[in-house]
């Protein structure tokens, strides 16, 4: 299992600003979906993590704020 940590939130900008959109794109999808599979049984305390994660592959699309 792999872990990656940044020291600096810059660290971390740049190396995500360095990954083609389209490939950002498939990995949160990627992302979404193996959180659904693997936290299946508990998916309500992971909402939040699967929205942002398919709002970022644009597959879901944002709402307005009310």
């Amino acid at each position: 299992e792999s872990k990656y940590y940044f020291n600096h939130a810059l660290m971390q900008e740049v190396a995500y600003g360095s990954v083609l959109s389209d490939r950002r794109k498939l990995l949160h999808e990627d992302t979404a979906r193996a959180i659904e599979e693997i936290y299946a049984t508990c998916l309500d305390d992971y909402v939040a993590a699967v929205a942002y994660h398919l709002i970022a592959a644009e597959i879901c699309p944002r709402r307005s704020s009310i």
